[in-house]
């Protein structure tokens, strides 16, 4: 008779530990699967909209009308917007692989940024290395560090939404400013141009004097504003790339994010964030939304498939 009641007690605890195992939340798995390999510092949702809705030759009119679409979902679900400056910025994105992405099955990600002023580029680029498409400890333990001795390091989560669940993508970037002349010929490089300034790509398994070769977006940027969301300002920007200067546009996206921030401290933020990006972003913004789509946070990869 005690073995029996041993028994059922040993299956009713097993069970609970079943149900709360279930019912365990997102940020908590993020915070069981990540902390024991690093830090994780922002987070920022993005979603894709029709790129129908964005004109290049009226950047700042197309972005205007968008974030009146938000502001009104925002505030039914009761979040107030606070506009910012809507600056437009003008960039070419230039990412790096071999033609069968090499680099991006090894878990790497090249871009050089170009930041463009009445028509014509900056000196300085801003050159990045991404880690992601793997576990955790991959991730999380992958030293980025700049040969050069300057650079920022960030650890982001990236939720997107897939079969009306938000998914998480975890990425880590090493964000370096530098003179476009210290990168050298961008228009057909090798690996070892992009890493002796980033030695982790030696680690990609490709030779050093593999060629890479450039995909080039053209991109259309502002920062149209902020929510509070858990006491913390989290950034609403919207993104739209093209084929051309004033060309066709091909991707159009809307992102909300959060910097410099103890990802695992955050609960709370993160909960209103799920929140925001749920109600407000996919449900209250669906007419602005592809019907077909399939996005999971990287427009590179969206562009890659256009």
């Amino acid at each position: 008779m005690r073995k029996i009641i041993f028994l059922m007690l040993l299956t009713l605890s097993m069970l609970s530990v079943g149900l709360q195992a279930s019912a365990q939340s997102r940020y908590e798995a993020n915070v069981a699967a990540w902390k024991p390999f690093g830090a994780v510092d922002s987070f920022e949702y993005k979603v894709a909209l029709k790129p129908e809705l964005f004109q290049s030759g009226k950047a700042l009119a197309s972005f205007a009308t968008i974030w009146e679409a938000l502001q009104n979902q925002a505030s039914q679900k009761g979040f107030a917007l606070k506009a910012g400056k809507g600056k437009i910025r003008e960039r070419t994105k230039s990412y790096f692989d071999t033609a069968d992405l090499t680099l991006k099955k090894a878990g790497f990600i090249i871009r050089v940024n170009e930041t463009y002023k009445d028509g014509r580029p900056n000196d300085e680029v801003r050159f990045s290395v991404k880690v992601s498409g793997k576990s955790p400890d991959f991730i999380l333990g992958a030293p980025l560090k700049s040969a050069i001795g300057r650079g920022k390091v960030s650890t982001e989560d990236n939720p997107y939404e897939a079969d009306g669940k938000i998914v998480s993508r975890l990425e880590k970037s090493l964000d370096i400013k530098i003179d476009s002349a210290a990168l050298g010929n961008l228009r057909s490089p090798t690996l070892q141009q992009f890493s002796r300034i980033a030695p982790i790509l030696e680690k990609s398994g490709l030779s050093p004097s593999t060629q890479l070769k450039p995909v080039v977006a053209y991109s259309y940027s502002a920062k149209m504003g902020t929510v509070t969301l858990g006491g913390v300002d989290a950034e609403i920007s919207l993104e739209a790339w093209t084929n051309g200067w004033n060309g066709e546009t091909l991707v159009l996206e809307m992102s909300l994010g959060v910097e410099d921030q103890d990802y695992y401290a955050i609960p709370k933020v993160v909960a209103a964030g799920d929140a925001f990006f749920q109600d407000v972003m996919i449900k209250g913004l669906s007419d602005f939304r592809p019907k077909d789509e399939n996005f999971s946070g990287s427009k590179l990869l969206l562009l890659r498939g256009l």
